[in-house]
């Protein structure tokens, strides 16, 4: 069962009032399994899944991002190229990852890694409409086994496995900022 189905909207949206949100799921030994980040969106929800949707403009507004192609569109099945990269302290991380999003109009996108450079990385966007719609709350969850990008990546993340969960935190958080920014300026 998805969180989203087990928690009181309403109360999610009154906290989201006071700051953005980041769940993690950990294993037992500290190892991160996933990220969810939600906030709350000054927009309808068609806006935000415009934005979200948006593949090809993500190189344009998101750090993180240097080039983003869909590659492929059959039904509501979208394949998108997206080539990335990061410095996070002294880690610079590069890589390819080929996503198949899914999409279920106006309100999830699923997304499963078919190709590119990590092994693992699926999750999913939700879109909630709060407000009589004229606000969203913007859901976004991230697994990736990033010891994948790279040799040196995966000797380091091998030996201290806890980073893994600020590297992903890093990741949707420099996203889900610059989508929310894309979407509230307009």
């Amino acid at each position: 069962m998805d969180l989203l189905e087990r928690v009181d909207i309403k109360a999610l949206r009154k906290a989201l009032e006071k700051g953005d949100m980041v769940l993690t799921d950990v294993t037992p030994r500290g190892e991160t399994v996933s990220i969810t980040a939600m906030t709350l969106v000054n927009a309808p929800p068609q806006k935000v899944w415009d934005v979200v949707t948006n593949y090809n403009d993500y190189k344009n507004f998101t750090p993180l991002v240097n080039k983003s192609e869909v590659k492929e569109r059959k039904g509501n099945k979208v394949t998108v190229e997206f080539v990335a990269g990061v410095k996070f302290a002294f880690l610079s991380i590069n890589g390819r990852i080929l996503l198949e999003q899914t999409h279920h109009p106006i309100d999830s996108i699923e997304y499963r890694r078919v190709g590119g450079s990590l092994n693992m990385m699926q999750g999913y966007w939700r879109i909630l409409e709060v407000d009589n719609g004229n606000k969203s709350i913007m859901c976004c969850k991230v697994a990736a086994d990033l010891r994948d990008i790279n040799k040196a990546i995966g000797f380091l993340l091998e030996r201290i496995p806890f980073l893994i969960g600020p590297l992903l935190y890093a990741g949707i958080g420099i996203i889900g900022a610059a989508v929310k920014k894309k979407i509230e300026k307009g």
